[in-house]
């Protein structure tokens, strides 16, 4: 009798997912400056408690920008950007530190498109 032809191999496996996007971590993305920052970080660089976003700052003038920002009412004393500065920041509870920027990590660059796009036609 001939031989049996040996089995097929297994087909090969898909490349792994690429990581859901936006990550799923606390992060700001860098393109907005975290404008669209919507995270739980609560404390300044320093370590300091951020202020309730309806409570005036303990220095400075006394207008808090939940006034100017109405949206940010309910955002509790959390860090946020809602003046476009260069990353999230907060009223700190502190009186010689009117505000500070938050130790929020910036967000990794999102995943290439898998499978890649095609090459264009010659």
């Amino acid at each position: 009798p001939s031989p049996s032809p040996p089995p097929p191999s297994p087909p090969p496996s898909p490349p792994p997912s690429p990581p859901p996007y936006p990550p799923p971590m606390d992060c700001y993305f860098q393109a907005t400056n975290g404008s669209d920052y919507e995270g739980d970080y609560n404390i300044s660089l320093s370590g300091y408690t951020c202020l309730l976003w309806t409570v005036p700052p303990r220095v400075g003038p006394n207008l808090g920008y939940s006034i100017q920002f109405p949206y940010l009412q309910d955002s509790g004393n959390k860090c946020r950007n809602p003046d476009g500065d260069v990353r999230p920041w907060c009223y700190t509870d502190v009186a010689f530190l009117r505000w500070q920027y938050c130790p929020v990590p910036a967000c990794p660059a999102p995943a290439p498109p898998w499978p890649p796009p095609a090459p264009p036609p010659p």
